[in-house]
């Protein structure tokens, strides 16, 4: 699998996953979502850029207490 393709398969779960921000990048598109890949990994992907629909994304440090906030909302949303 290509980096690409594992960021794609990333955005695509954070999206079925919903973990998603209220504010949007643009009209229909989350400012930000989140994902938990499955080594336990805690990714953002930010809505920019010149094109509609494209986001940046990257790791979140584990020392970043927002990586433990992320994890939990994770569990929450899989687990109902």
């Amino acid at each position: 699998m290509t980096q690409r393709s594992i960021a794609v398969a990333l955005l695509a779960q954070a999206i079925e996953g919903g973990l998603v921000s209220d504010g949007e990048g643009a009209p229909g598109f989350p400012k930000q979502m989140w994902v938990v890949d499955e080594n336990g990994q805690v990714f953002e992907a930010m809505y920019g850029g010149s094109r509609p629909g494209l986001y940046h994304g990257y790791p979140i440090r584990r020392a970043d207490p927002f990586f433990d906030e992320v994890v939990r909302a994770w569990e929450k949303k899989l687990n109902g």
